[in-house]
């Protein structure tokens, strides 16, 4: 029999080497870091990007960068309202622009004057808290506009129309107590040719003095009288009322 061999231990292979190992243990962390790296910078990107979900602003034409579009269910803002409005009047002889609260009455009945049967057109607009805004009577603040008309294809005659005017003034101021007035004068009131005289007037009939102003004119076809009037502690509505009046008043007014 052969001697017995001493046991040699058998040592296991070796790696390549423990800095080879390291290195691949390395190298995959840094795979790890770039791909979680990568991984957030496509989440932010997503983000900041509308998805075809969300709503996105948009611009209409006209409209300049940074300029933001109205947002919907909303309402642009509205201009102001004017204080006046036009008062057509529902015979469509006139029209005339008044202050927006105000009221307004009016009537049609027939008359006769000298004689002559006349319809007569009356109207009233004033605010809620004048004292008198009669048709036939007294009014201590707004406007009233009394238009008469001669019979069906007749018309009024030039010298008897320049007499009318002149009783008609007379008649306006016999209704104060006590009044100061300026001279008659010609004026040109809306698109008509009238003569005019301002007043400050007293009267047991109202509780303060009134400031008026009476127009009277007339044409073939109409005698025009137009008085304004408003207490004199309200001495600048009155000034307005009466300048948007002169501007505005047409009769006849042509539609388009």
């Amino acid at each position: 029999m052969l001697p017995a061999q001493p046991v040699i231990p058998v040592q296991p292979p070796r790696s390549s080497g423990g800095k080879m190992g390291v290195g691949i243990g390395i190298g995959i962390g840094i795979g790890v870091l770039l791909i979680v790296g990568i991984l957030l910078a496509v989440s932010h990107r997503s983000q900041d990007q509308p998805s075809q979900g969300d709503t996105q602003t948009t611009t209409t034409p006209g409209q300049g960068p940074g300029t933001q579009s109205t947002p919907p269910g909303t309402q642009p803002p509205q201009a102001p309202q004017s204080e006046y409005i036009t008062y057509s009047d529902a015979s469509g002889v006139f029209q005339m622009e008044v202050p927006r609260e105000w009221l307004s009455k009016r009537e049609e009945s027939e008359t006769k004057i000298d004689n002559t049967d006349s319809h007569l057109i009356r109207a009233a607009v004033y605010p809620s808290d004048a004292q008198h805004a009669d048709l036939d009577g007294w009014i201590s603040a707004g406007i009233r506009v009394s238009i008469l008309t001669p019979p069906p294809g007749q018309s009024w005659q030039t010298d008897w129309a320049t007499e009318w005017q002149k009783k008609s003034f007379n008649n306006l101021l016999n209704g104060y107590a006590k009044f100061q007035d300026t001279n008659i004068e010609p004026i040109q009131l809306g698109n008509i040719a009238t003569s005019t005289t301002a007043v400050l007037g007293e009267s047991p009939t109202i509780s303060e003095p009134e400031v008026a102003r009476a127009y009277i004119g007339f044409t073939q076809k109409y005698l025009i009288t137009v008085e304004v009037s408003m207490p004199q502690s309200k001495r600048s509505l009155f000034d307005s009322a009466d300048e948007r009046l002169r501007k505005t008043f047409e009769i006849d007014k042509k539609v388009p």
